[in-house]
Order: C-alpha cells, then structure tokens, then sequence
C-alpha cells in the first residue's frame, strides 16, 4: 500500500514539472498564420447610368383594309355584254367596268332624237303662223305659204309610203316595232304640218282675224310644250343608255370580278369589289381591359407579315364605340403614314401602340437588375448594392424612378454573388 502511494506522488511531480515548462517555452509560429492572404478583385462589366425615352408599348394583331370599299353594281337589269377591266386593275373615277346590252335603248334614243327634231320643225310652223297672221300677208308671203303647202304634201306622201312599206316589213319580221312607229310617228307629224301649211295659207289669203290670232298663239304654246316634252323624253332615254355602262365611283384597284359575260344581273347586284388602294389602315381588336388606354393620335409601330423585316409608322385614328359581345374586344383603325407597296387587304399585321411615354428619365439596362429589386453599383473601387424602384420596361431598358442617380456606374456582367464592399476591376463597355 505504501509503495503505491509512492508511486502516485512521483507521476503527479513529473506532470506538474511538464505543464510548468509548456507554459514557459515560446509558442511556435505557422507560416499560414504569418501569411495574410489579399482577396482578389471581381472583374465587372459597368454601364453609366442615363437619361432618355421609355415606352410602354400594347402589343396587338390585326388586318389590313382599306377604308374605302364598295360593290360596284348596275343600276338596271341586263344582260352583261362585255367586261372592261380584269381583276387586280387600277382604275380611275369614272373608267367603265362593265358594259351591259343595250341595242333596244340605243333605238329608243335615235327615235327620241328624232321626236325632238319634229317638235322643233312644229314649233317653227306655228311661230311662223303667228307671225304672219300679226304682219299680213305679202304677195311674197303667199307664194311661200303656197309653196309650203306644196312641200307638204309631198312629205306627208313621201311619209306615208314610208310607213306601209314598214308596216309590210313589221309583218314580215324584217324590221323592229321601233322602226315602223318611227314611220308612223313621222306620217303623224308630216300630216299635222300639212294641215298647218293649208291653215297659213289660207290665213295668209284671207288675212287674219281676232280668233285666228288667239289659234295661232295656242298653237306655238303647244308647239312649245311638246318640243319641251320631247327633248325631257330624250334626255330620258339617253340617261337609261348611260346606265348601261357601269363605271367604278372612286379610283382604287379591283379585288374581285364574281360574273361573267352573258350573265343576266339585277339593280344592286355586285358585280365587281372595289377599293381604295392609296388609302390602306390596319384594324385591331383591343380588349376591353386596354380600351382605356388606346386613344387617338397615339403613335404605332406596325410589322406587316407581307414585309418581313420592314417596319412601319402609323396612328391611332379611331377607336370605334362598339365591342363585340362575343369576343369582348372593340375595333381600333390605324392609319399609315408611310404607304408602301405590297400591302393587301387582309393580310396579317402586328401593331406596338404607344399608350405612354416618358422623356428624360433614368434608364438602365434589364441586365442590371438583380434579384430582390436591387443593382450593384461601383464606388470607390468596390462593389455597392443599392435597392431601386422600377418603372417602365422597353425592350432591354428598365427605367428607375429611385435609387439612383444619373451618371452612377451600375453593374451589368460580373458574378452572381456580389457582396457590399466586395473589391471590383471595372471594364467599361
């Protein structure tokens, strides 16, 4: 027992001695602890930041159409007797499009023509009865008045020859109706002038009377009434002539011909579609959500499908005051500015409408903003991360309302994890 508790009191004095010297000997240094390591900077790519121009654009499909397109159709029934334009022709105000058959009006004028030259032929008789019946006759006067008398009746002989020769034609179906009651017509007249060469000679023989005179002015009164009758009835015919000829109401192009020559067509009856090439708009649909925002007069860029990389300048025109209830959107009318060539009607295009803008505000690039709203920033040669407000996006632009100022240099390529105060080697792009 003792020699065990001898033992233990040596091991505890040797223990003591070796903590004592531990505690006097110098700590030894490592060579990681006396090297300070330098953190190397983070290569950046920085931008300034500036003022300009933002938009916020409504992104639309639509149509092209033109504004001006119409059914270009007869005003009488008939047969189409000849086609004047093809489809896809240029034509001006006025140019004929189609010609109907017309061999009956044409007749109807040349007899009208020819009612209006009798009336004029009796208004000269009677005006020339009542002169003489005023001034006396003259031995000069009745050799004339004799000798019309006699041209008279050869005429009226002449005329009636004329109408049975025509008759007997008529019957033999050689010659029109038109024909023989021209003949007839002419008979008619050629009588009634006879009868009025007798009554001026005989006026011109016995001189004339109150009763007379009072006949003689009745009588060009009629001559009047029924030479006014006839050139309103040859006016008449030559108007119905006039519509046998279509003409287009406004220049434009010819889309559609959807008739034939030969083919029977009715008033109202479209027969060519026509519409107005120099004055082509393009029509979207906005939803009723985006009514409030497109207005008159706003800006639009617009990418026809039919010009793939073109781009073209246009304007809101309208907006029309009705939607569709099925598809709950309204029609807006766009007008070109610059009107190339190569647009249809109905053919696809894309519509950027301007609903607002903002000048000389701060803008950044998209790729400045990182995660949870915030940029980084340079400043005094190491990183600074700084919230922002945003507010229009335009492509690769963001515009910033606040954060920061303009002409800071913010951040645009470098690493994900920037930290604040983190060094930074800046390369200006």
């Amino acid at each position: 027992m003792r020699k065990w508790v001898v033992v233990i009191v040596i091991l505890a004095v040797v223990l003591a001695g070796g903590v004592l010297a531990s505690r006097r000997r110098p700590a030894a240094t490592s060579p990681q602890a006396a090297a300070q390591p330098t953190e190397e900077p983070a290569v950046v790519e920085v931008v300034a930041v500036r003022r300009g121009t933002i938009e916020r654009t409504l992104e639309l499909s639509g149509s092209i159409i033109s504004a001006q397109e119409v059914h270009v159709t007869p005003r009488m029934a008939g047969k189409i007797a000849a086609l004047l334009v093809g489809e896809g022709s240029h034509i001006a105000r006025g140019q004929a499009v189609a010609r109907l058959e017309a061999t009956e009006l044409i007749a109807q004028v040349a007899q009208a023509e020819q009612a209006v030259k009798q009336a004029r032929a009796g208004q000269e008789v009677a005006r020339a009865r009542l002169a003489a019946l005023q001034s006396g006759a003259r031995l000069q006067e009745r050799a004339l008045a004799e000798s019309a008398v006699r041209q008279a009746e050869a005429n009226l002989k002449n005329a009636e020859a004329t109408a049975i020769r025509l008759q007997q034609l008529f019957e033999a179906g050689a010659v029109s109706r038109q024909e023989l009651d021209a003949a007839v017509l002419q008979r008619d007249v050629a009588s009634a002038q006879l009868e009025s060469a007798r009554q001026q000679l005989s006026l011109v023989q016995t001189g004339a009377r109150e009763e007379d005179l009072r006949t003689a002015r009745a009588q060009v009164v009629q001559a009047d009434a029924a030479h006014a009758a006839a050139v309103a009835s040859l006016n008449l015919a030559r108007a119905q002539l006039s519509d046998a000829t279509v003409r287009a109401p406004f220049a434009g192009r010819i889309a559609e011909i959807p008739v034939t020559v030969g083919e029977f067509v009715a008033p109202g009856m479209n027969i060519a579609t026509l519409y107005d090439d120099q004055r082509l708009e393009v029509e979207v649909a906005v939803g009723e959500r985006d009514l409030h925002l497109v207005r008159p007069g706003a800006a639009v860029t617009l990418s026809p499908e039919a010009l793939p990389g073109r781009t073209l300048r246009g304007a809101v025109r309208l907006v029309l005051p009705a939607a569709d209830p099925s598809s709950r959107t309204a029609k807006a009318r766009i007008t070109l500015i610059d009107l190339p060539t190569g647009l249809l009607p109905g053919t696809f295009v894309r519509a950027a409408i301007v609903v607002e803008r903002r000048s000389e505000t701060l803008l950044i690039p998209r790729q400045a903003l990182r995660a949870g709203g915030e940029v980084a920033i340079v400043e005094g040669g190491v990183a600074r991360l700084r919230t922002v407000t945003t507010g229009l996006e335009q492509g690769a632009l963001i515009e910033v309302t606040a954060g920061l100022r303009g002409g800071e240099q913010v951040i645009v390529l470098g690493p994900e994890a920037l930290r604040d105060g983190q060094p930074v080697k800046v390369v200006v792009r």
